[in-house]
């Protein structure tokens, strides 16, 4: 009904397939050939619970096959499981004071990325900031100011790609939460963003991008001699693609 993301453990030699289904709450463990091995989540209904989610947004994993499930929409909070779907915490709520928000506290879990820092980068939309927790939920930091930051993507060289919605503009920050590029304008033409739910790079350096009011995936591919600073960076790779 709502598939928000498609995502791939970088980390398991089987590759399987997971699908976030954020208007049925639910996210589907896929083998790489379609099979379904695992479903969390009860369809359509809405909670917040090891296995209740409220419009999942997101999915990232620890080398060990743990994992962390942004959630999400309506619901205001990160989830944690072990490799085998297990629920083990959670953390987040909604702001005490909407016009004030303070850590831990958000509104919109949009996206989450992981560090080899094993730090856990989140994108609090609704706040226009991005949250950083160590594995266990304790906050570490804060970026504001980021207007409002739909997905994230750790690159294996370790800097931190972030699409935001309000400007159409694909940004690069450091771990410490420091500006030091960005690129693209908002906008339906060819080369425009307009609402970049979704980055990947493949192994030939060629981004793909979601863009979810535009309705379209679009594909941009290195100038000959580009700058790779100025590229968005390969997500981490494991054994199978080195």
């Amino acid at each position: 009904r709502g598939p928000h993301k498609i995502k791939m453990n970088p980390y398991d030699p089987q590759k399987h397939v997971w699908i976030i289904d954020d208007q049925l709450h639910q996210i589907h463990k896929f083998t790489y050939d379609g099979k379904l091995v695992m479903t969390l989540g009860e369809r359509g209904v809405p909670g917040r619970d090891g296995n209740h989610f409220s419009r999942p947004t997101d999915i990232d994993w620890l080398p060990d096959g743990t994992f962390f499930i942004g959630d999400g929409y309506v619901g205001t909070r990160v989830a944690k499981f072990d490799k085998d779907g297990n629920f083990l915490m959670d953390w987040g709520t909604k702001p005490a004071r909407p016009d004030d928000p303070g850590p831990n506290e958000f509104n919109t879990v949009h996206a989450v990325a992981i560090g080899k820092d094993r730090r856990v980068y989140v994108a609090d939309r609704g706040h226009g900031r991005i949250q950083v927790f160590d594995e266990n939920g304790k906050f570490l930091d804060m970026w504001p100011n980021i207007r409002r930051p739909l997905e994230l993507l750790m690159a294996a060289d370790q800097h931190l790609w972030v699409a935001d919605l309000e400007t159409g503009r694909i940004l690069k920050y450091d771990l410490n939460g420091r500006y030091l590029y960005g690129w693209g304008s908002k906008g339906s033409w060819p080369g425009g963003l307009d609402c970049s739910h979704q980055l990947s790079v493949d192994n030939e350096g060629n981004l793909y991008v979601a863009d979810c009011f535009a309705g379209r995936v679009q594909k941009f591919r290195p100038k000959p001699n580009a700058d790779r600073s100025k590229m968005v960076g390969q997500p981490a790779l494991d054994s199978r693609t080195n």
